[in-house]
């Protein structure tokens, strides 16, 4: 956990830098590694930590995706990816961040 929590940390720095690329494969990193210990734990608390660090990275990756017009439908995909595993809080891929759809 404390490798993904620290590349979700190095992609928050690399979006400020605006370097998209490099903050999206630092973000599918995070993502892998999280869902592999999320998939993996018995434990209640743990799954919840891991569950905040893939909501903070399943967000940043979507809204990295749509800063790119050509990157909208991968964009939606990755929010169905998101949505799929219950990660973001979300329930339509074409919700944005202050827009709840109803259920």
């Amino acid at each position: 956990l404390l490798l993904a929590k620290k590349l979700l940390f190095c992609a928050y720095c690399e979006l400020d830098a605006s370097m998209v690329d490099s903050a999206r494969q630092r973000l599918v990193q995070c993502l892998s590694i999280a869902m592999t210990i999320f998939f993996t734990t018995g434990s209640r608390a743990g799954r919840e930590a891991i569950r905040n660090v893939m909501s903070d990275a399943w967000m940043e990756l979507m809204l990295s995706m749509e800063e790119i017009p050509q990157h909208r439908l991968i964009a939606r995909h990755v929010a169905t990816m998101a949505i799929a595993t219950k990660s973001c809080g979300w329930t339509d891929p074409l919700q944005r961040p202050g827009f709840m759809a109803g259920a």
